[in-house]
């Protein structure tokens, strides 16, 4: 019905493998009735060879999206109506995490479907994942944490109230504490 929206992420096993998984998302109605429904699918899971640079991502992803059809309805739609607006409606929003090369990968994939006429803005078409961002703050939550616990010198006369005053780390355990407590689920 309109946008097919991707999201993508890159990532190694163990042994040093790089893996890449795309899904495609997209809304399409139901059959016989005004109702939609989110349809979501799986483009591509395969092992990535070679660099994993922006230019060799964006070159890699704009393979699957032609597999699935998604550029290919971009072009002939723009072949049939000539409207723009018709155009840039195909290819969707990509979510990723914020890795450095997701940026140049869009930047490049920009340039990629620019050239088949596809009207496509890498800066506006990106949403970072939400986990990757919680996961991030997360991690500089702890760390900071971490460098106030350390710092103190000689907290073995605290109590465990006055430690968790304290320590953020272990408000966050209390808190989580009563919430498990409350029976909520």
């Amino acid at each position: 019905m309109g946008q097919v929206s991707i999201t993508a992420d890159v990532w190694s096993n163990q042994n040093c493998r790089s893996f890449l998984a795309m899904m495609a998302h997209w809304v399409a109605r139901v059959e016989g009735t005004t109702a939609l429904q989110l349809k979501t699918a799986l483009i591509v899971f395969h092992n990535l060879c070679g660099k994993h640079n922006g230019k060799t991502l964006a070159e890699t992803i704009v393979k699957p999206l032609d597999r699935a059809q998604i550029t290919v309805k971009v072009c002939f739609t723009q072949q049939q109506s000539q409207s723009h607006s018709d155009i840039s409606l195909k290819v969707g929003h990509f979510t990723l995490d914020n890795a450095t090369n997701n940026g140049m990968m869009m930047r490049h994939l920009e340039e990629i479907l620019r050239n088949r006429d596809i009207v496509f803005n890498a800066v506006n078409c990106k949403i970072m994942c939400f986990a990757h961002v919680i996961d991030l703050c997360g991690k500089q939550v702890t760390r900071h944490a971490s460098d106030m616990v350390d710092s103190d010198e000689d907290d073995s006369h605290q109590s465990d109230y006055e430690a968790a005053a304290t320590d953020p780390i272990a408000c966050g355990r209390d808190v989580v504490q009563v919430i498990r407590g409350l029976g909520a689920h």
